[in-house]
């Protein structure tokens, strides 16, 4: 071949090879899954190829998809530009169980659609929750589906879907996986050993979404035995056990109950020969029997007890121990001096010690004897006879300052014990002692301003008599309860002395004390001698002091009876009783004649004024005018010499 020859079969070659490049006139889907889960993700690749089936490598055209046939919508993107003749779908999705095609199409090159694509179930749904079951009873059947998200069950689907407690105590029991059926597994011999409320169970079934069911209650089964829960603990003979022991009745998987049944408690080892004591019937609430007050009186090592309730298997407690009681004990710190005082009634200045005690079973009683008092606080709250009480806590009484006072009500000398008592502890006393001196004996007198001789009218008061008391050098006061005047009359005249007699009062100072009217059941009349009583009186005479009693005689009467009676009072040493004895002789007033009213008499009721009544400190008012009146002679009489 000559040089023109080659360069016309080169040319020839060049236009030959530009003819026969891949020109796509169709779509061919040449990737596709043939099944896929529900709401799963899956590809599709599709090339725009010539008639040969070449893929035409410069094909970028826009490709759709689309269902063709089948349930469902598809989702993801499905519109792609192809690059070098290919465009790949990688995010396409389908919702409902079925078979699907899908069509793949450009609008210009003829469409391809793809085989039958089987959409499967994507998840496992509950139809038939969980039921409130007893414990280790079957629970109603459950029934479990595979299905779409919208709720379409896949019949094909035949897998094995199993279960699992996922919350909740107990063991959970039964066949636990089961093989569906047309897309359904029925679990109907599930049960759970433990009680709760909050039980849940989960079903799987790789590679489908698991389900979670709601949760649900088991309760407890029949009563079947009991149990102890607080086990007895070791405690001393004859004290509580502490803290107080609990027994529960359970089912048979160990479940406590509801049961209100009565339960019992016996000693089953006894080392010590005790007896029970607070183990009988108690009826359980809830399931729960609750002994509080359980003791043994014995001490002992390994002791055990029984719990039991009719028709039921009893139980053994653990072993505990019982130890002697420590002899209780009170003690007493600090010592009491004997008290004094300076008079009856008069408290003497408190005194204080400590008292507490250990191992108690009861509490301290704090006793004073008569005339004394006690108190926890000092300077007030006093209690001469009611026991004081100091609480126990724990079998101990912490040490607490106890006041002692000694309050007499009488004279003399008092001595006992301050009781210190508890049950169990052998009683203490505190040895205390006080005296105070009776009241001395009481002297009567007449009064210094006792009055004389006087006269009075009908009406008018006057002091009959002025009588003095004192308690002489004794250290404690006495009292005057009564006294008895005695008022003689001269000139009765038949008794009209008598009868002009209104009243007689006793008085102390400007206090009447007691007034005696006539007649009167305290008016005593014999002969021409009026005798009247005064009781009930309290006038307490001061130690080494003294007090002036007066006696007030009041008269009435139109007129004066003649001849003009004469009064006189007198009282004798017995007739003042204070409670000791009373001497001196009999005080005796001043003489009284009645008189007829007369003007300008100084002793007349309208001039009659507090002078005349020595309750008040004074005497007759006479000698005071008769002074006044001889001055005032004197006076003139200088004045006249004097001129």
């Amino acid at each position: 071949m000559n040089r023109t020859s080659a360069v016309l079969a080169f040319l020839l070659m060049s236009a030959l090879s530009g003819s026969l490049a891949a020109q796509a006139t169709k779509l061919v889907i040449v990737t596709q899954p043939t099944t896929v889960r529900a709401n799963q993700t899956f590809t599709i690749v599709v090339e725009g190829q010539d008639n040969s089936d070449v893929l035409d490598t410069g094909y970028t055209s826009q490709v759709t998809l689309s269902i063709a046939s089948g349930p469902g919508t598809l989702g993801g993107t499905f519109q792609v530009n192809a690059v070098a003749g290919v465009a790949t779908f990688s995010n396409l999705t389908l919702n409902t169980i079925g078979d699907v095609t899908i069509d793949a199409d450009d609008g210009a090159l003829t469409p391809d659609t793809s085989t039958a694509i089987a959409v499967t179930a994507d998840r496992l749904v509950i139809t038939t929750q969980p039921t409130t079951t007893t414990a280790g009873a079957a629970i109603a059947s459950i029934v479990v589906a595979a299905r779409d998200g919208l709720g379409n069950t896949d019949t094909n689907f035949t897998g094995s879907i199993t279960v699992t407690k996922t919350n909740g105590t107990g063991t959970l029991s039964g066949t636990t996986s089961v093989g569906a059926t047309a897309g359904v597994a029925t679990f109907s011999n599930l049960s759970i050993n433990l009680i709760g409320s909050d039980k849940e169970l989960t079903f799987a079934s790789a590679p489908l979404t698991s389900a979670v069911s709601n949760q649900f209650t088991i309760n407890p089964a029949a009563d079947d035995e009991v149990r102890f829960v607080q086990e007895p603990s070791n405690a001393q003979a004859g004290v509580a056990i502490s803290p107080a022991i609990t027994v529960e009745i359970i089912d048979q998987f160990g479940n406590r109950t509801t049961s209100t049944a009565q339960i019992g408690l016996a000693i089953g080892v006894n080392p010590g020969g005790s007896i029970l004591t607070g183990g009988g019937l108690t009826a359980a609430v809830a399931g729960l029997a609750t002994f509080a007050g359980v003791s043994l009186n014995n001490a002992g090592t390994g002791y055990t007890l029984i719990a039991s309730s009719t028709g039921l298997t009893s139980d053994t407690s653990a072993t505990f121990n019982i130890t002697a009681t420590p002899t209780p004990t009170i003690s007493i710190v600090g010592s009491l001096t004997a008290f004094s005082t300076t008079g009856v009634g008069v408290p003497s200045t408190e005194q204080s010690y400590n008292v507490s005690g250990t191992n108690l079973t009861g509490n301290i009683s704090i006793v004073p004897p008569t005339n004394f008092q006690i108190s926890l606080s000092g300077g007030g709250g006093f209690t001469p006879t009611n026991p004081i009480t100091l609480t126990q806590a724990g079998g101990t009484v912490a040490s607490t300052q106890i006041f002692v006072r000694y309050n007499p009500t009488t004279g003399g000398s008092h001595n006992g014990n301050i009781a210190h008592s508890s049950s169990g502890a052998t009683t203490q006393n505190q040895a205390v002692s006080g005296s105070i001196a009776a009241p001395a004996a009481g002297s009567l007198s007449a009064s210094p301003s006792n009055p004389g001789s006087q006269s009075a009218s009908p009406g008018s008061s006057r002091t009959g008599l002025v009588f003095r008391v004192t308690e002489t050098g004794g250290s404690s006061p006495f009292t005057v309860t009564g006294v008895s005047v005695t008022i003689a009359t001269t000139n009765n005249a038949g008794g009209a002395a008598i009868n002009r007699i209104s009243s007689v009062s006793l008085r102390r100072g400007g206090t009447t004390l007691g007034t005696v009217t006539n007649p009167s059941a305290g008016f005593v009349v014999v002969g021409n001698n009026v005798t009247v009583n005064y009781t009930g009186l309290s006038s307490a005479v001061s130690a080494g002091l003294s007090a002036d009693f007066s006696i007030i005689i009041t008269f009435t009467g139109a007129s004066v009876p003649a001849p003009a009676p004469i009064y006189q009072a007198s009282i004798q040493t017995s007739g003042v009783n204070g409670g000791v004895s009373v001497t001196g002789t009999a005080a005796t007033g001043g003489l009284i004649t009645l008189s007829e009213n007369a003007p300008g008499d100084p002793f007349a009721e309208e001039d009659d004024d507090s002078s005349c009544d020595l309750s008040t400190g004074g005497g007759p008012a006479w000698p005071l005018v008769l002074a006044i009146s001889m001055l005032a002679v004197a006076a003139l009489r200088r004045r006249r010499q004097a001129s």
